[in-house]
């Protein structure tokens, strides 16, 4: 049930939204509270439940990344709490920078906790490509912020065990290419982005309890993630 929360909550605000939407066209009026539009309560919540989800992992920089974007979107609101005349009191650009930037002074502060405990391979505000050594692959994390990442997987064999790919992507477009004579089994929680899963991988028939296979936890939150099948000779 945990997996499918994301994507639950994700289609309850897609309901909400259609409502509003409905009762606009026909001229019933929905008064929001510091006159809050539609849209800015979608957004809003959608940004709060990856704030939860970051905060639960201590994930500093997706944390306070979070809460900048909260004060993006609900500027003219704040600006009216403080006073302020003008409803663009502050530069978007300024937000992010500063959230940025206090996000991995606490990640540097705090290092060696829970946050660092695993490693992986990172991607942030950026493009490249990770490789995965396949020759001793048990398990392994990646995960992409904001930014373009492909995923390949290199000395690629026949699998003779279970092995595991966690994929985190967040506010980015992550690419995984799979040997295309893999077993795969998909796990996914997606959060107002899109998952893309390769034909290949779709009903495939295997022995789970017999034939090695490939579980890909995919975490996507306001993204993209797409698996695709690799061509190995």
């Amino acid at each position: 049930m945990k997996k499918n929360v994301g994507r639950i909550l994700a289609g309850l605000l897609l309901i909400a939204l259609a409502v509003f939407l409905i009762l606009g066209a026909l001229g019933i009026g929905i008064k929001l509270p510091a006159n809050i539009q539609v849209w800015q309560w979608i957004v809003g919540i959608g940004l709060l439940f990856v704030l939860i989800e970051s905060i639960k992992k201590l994930e500093f920089v997706s944390m306070f990344l979070m809460l900048g974007f909260e004060i993006m979107v609900f500027e003219p609101q704040l600006g009216l709490l403080f006073g302020l005349k003008d409803a663009n009191w502050i530069s978007n650009w300024l937000i992010f920078f500063v959230s940025l930037l206090v996000g991995i002074g606490f990640s540097m502060i705090f290092k060696g906790g829970a946050f660092f405990a695993v490693k992986v391979k990172k991607n942030t505000l950026g493009s490249t490509v990770k490789y995965i050594d396949c020759t001793d692959f048990k398990k392994e994390r990646v995960e992409n912020k904001m930014g373009e990442l492909e995923v390949r997987f290199e000395n690629a064999c026949v699998l003779t065990s279970n092995a595991t790919l966690e994929v985190e992507n967040k506010l980015g477009e992550t690419v995984v290419y799979v040997p295309e004579y893999w077993n795969v089994r998909v796990n996914m929680v997606n959060l107002l982005g899109e998952i893309e899963l390769d034909d290949t991988f779709k009903n495939q028939k295997y022995d789970a309890k017999t034939d090695p296979f490939l579980t890909l936890k995919v975490n996507n939150k306001l993204g993209e993630v797409q698996i695709k099948a690799q061509h190995v000779e």
